[in-house]
């Protein structure tokens, strides 16, 4: 049941059918969508009844009474992201009357709306239970993600819910959010039960039908997480490459973009490659920065960020809309692992606010150099205390 390697590559019908599409607004909670703007606070309380049990009792008898708990929860609406560009004046006469601005304004609209689309999505990993192979046949997380397979998939359409039911959790109203090649082993488990998902119009991300009691959504733009065990210091020239992107252990640093410098234990050199991964523009005594391009992939598309933990002897990186954080390596001894996280729970768990909806701007260049052309939106991600226990975080293994 689940898809090799080559099957990715050569599977023609999915690649077509299947491009990055937002979901946000179709799966997330806009409610505070006219009260809030661009850099204020909400001060929203939550309420506890953990503590509130129901007693025997007869009539005229004392009561007993609980104590309802609450939280505090500030939000401030301070996401602020930008797309830009620069249309020389002869780019523009050479392209004719083919409308470039109105084609360009419309391709930037839609980088700025995948971004919005991934953070939105990322808010899953904040989510207070995990989904993952422990759940498929007991009632707890273990940590292993899960292959997608003729039996796992429908172990995943029935414990899903069960899991959130079992939580305390009203199952109604429910979204599942996956890529699309998780999608393409639903539709191969179903074949011949008169559900075809795929053959809908993707409209919105939204495949048609219900997967595990839920709307399913389709999107590329789910968190990425891989984690590499590395428990001995690589040799000079070993590399470790992060979406495409070449990092080379070095014993002595050199010049050459990428290089790290190999510590005097793994600890320090994985350390090391950790923070050359959350600043890759930097040149120090450990790393020489990225060539533009591949640190702009890395910050700005794949959007990693990389945690060491020496006590496990791994590295995690989590790529934000990554979808699947590709790593490969040739350290001795070193493995990698890799997992995206899918969405699972109520729909509108998660509370947005858009100041500004994807604005296009475009504006001549006073130097007469052409136009500039940006997009841009300002505005708040936050998933509530009290909503976390709506969704679940689903580990797939990739």
């Amino acid at each position: 049941m689940a898809l090799t390697l080559a099957q990715r590559k050569t599977s023609n019908a999915y690649e077509q059918i299947f491009t990055k599409v937002a979901v946000a607004k179709e799966i997330s909670n806009f409610r505070f969508q006219s009260e809030l703007n661009y850099g204020e606070s909400l001060d929203r309380i939550g309420l506890s009844f953990s503590s509130v049990f129901a007693r025997p009792t007869v009539d005229g008898s004392a009561k007993t009474f609980d104590t309802i708990t609450d939280s505090r929860e500030t939000w401030t609406v301070n996401v602020q992201q930008e797309v830009s560009v620069i249309l020389p004046a002869n780019r523009k006469i050479q392209t004719g009357p083919l409308g470039i601005e109105e084609f360009i304004g419309k391709e930037l609209g839609k980088i700025i709306t995948l971004d919005f689309d991934a953070r939105v999505l990322n808010q899953v990993t904040n989510a207070t239970y995990a989904f993952d192979a422990g759940d498929l046949t007991s009632t707890a997380s273990n940590g292993t993600p899960i292959t997608p397979s003729s039996t796992t998939v429908p172990q995943m359409s029935a414990q899903m819910p069960a899991k959130l039911s079992s939580k305390n959790q009203m199952i109604g109203d429910m979204v599942f959010v996956c890529d699309s090649y998780f999608l393409s082993s639903i539709e191969q488990y179903l074949q011949g039960k008169n559900i075809n998902l795929a053959a809908d119009v993707f409209a919105n991300g939204y495949a048609g039908g219900k997967f595990a009691q839920a709307k399913v959504y389709i999107s590329e733009n789910l968190t990425g997480e891989t984690v590499v065990t590395m428990g001995t210091n690589p040799s000079d020239g070993q590399v470790v490459v992060v979406g495409g992107i070449p990092l080379t252990a070095k014993s002595t640093l050199g010049s050459t973009a990428g290089n790290f410098k190999i510590g005097v234990d793994v600890d320090t050199t994985r350390a090391t490659l950790g923070a050359f991964i959350n600043d890759p523009e930097t040149t120090s005594s450990t790393q020489v920065a990225l060539a533009e391009s591949d640190y702009n992939n890395l910050q700005y598309n794949l959007r990693v960020t990389a945690t060491n933990d020496n006590t496990a002897n791994t590295l995690t990186l989590v790529g934000i809309g990554a979808g699947v954080l590709t790593v490969t390596t040739d350290v001795t001894s070193a493995t990698v692992s890799q997992m995206t996280h899918m969405l699972y729970g109520k729909k509108g768990a998660i509370d947005t606010v858009l100041q500004k909806d994807m604005l296009i701007e475009n504006v001549k260049r006073s130097d007469g150099a052409g136009q500039s052309i940006w997009a841009t939106y300002l505005g708040g991600i936050k998933l509530f205390n009290d909503s976390k226990e709506k969704l679940l975080d689903v580990k797939v293994a990739r």
